[in-house]
Formats: structure tokens, sequence, C-alpha cells
């Protein structure tokens, strides 16, 4: 099932949030996910939302913990509420 247009923005300014924190560059994430810079774009302004099979790389590279289909915690914030 598809995320609405507002949980999807909500879930691309964690990604650009988490990318900003990380000191990426768009393109220095699109690469280490395998993916364009445009895609990753689209992510952080809520066009959409990753594809199941780039989720977990998208993850890795963020340094955090795939939870959701969108909504990722960084491995400090586990087991606060």
């Amino acid at each position: 099932m598809a995320l609405d247009r507002q949980a999807r923005i909500n879930g691309g300014a964690a990604i650009r949030q988490r990318r900003a924190d990380l000191g990426l560059s768009q393109a220095a994430l699109a690469k280490a996910v395998g993916c364009g810079q445009m895609t990753v774009s689209h992510w952080e302004a809520g066009d959409c939302e990753p594809r199941a099979s780039v989720r977990p790389r998208l993850a890795a590279a963020l340094q955090v913990e795939l939870f959701s289909p969108l909504y990722y915690r960084a491995p400090e914030a586990r087991g606060r509420v």
C-alpha cells in the first residue's frame, strides 16, 4: 500500500535530516544506495518512496535500522519511545 503524500513528506524529511547529519550529499547517498541523485531528491521531497528492494541499502547507507516501510531509527535511539 502506497503511503499518502504527508507520510512521504515526513519520511523524506527523515531521510534528508539523517543524510545531512552524516555529512552526505544527495549524490553520495545515491552512489552508496545504487540509484540516481534525482531519485534521492524525489524521496526527500516526498514525491515518491524508496522501493522495497532499495530500503535495506538505504538504511545501511544512513547507518540506521530499517523498522517500517519508510521511517528509520538511528541506532542510538533504540529503546526510546
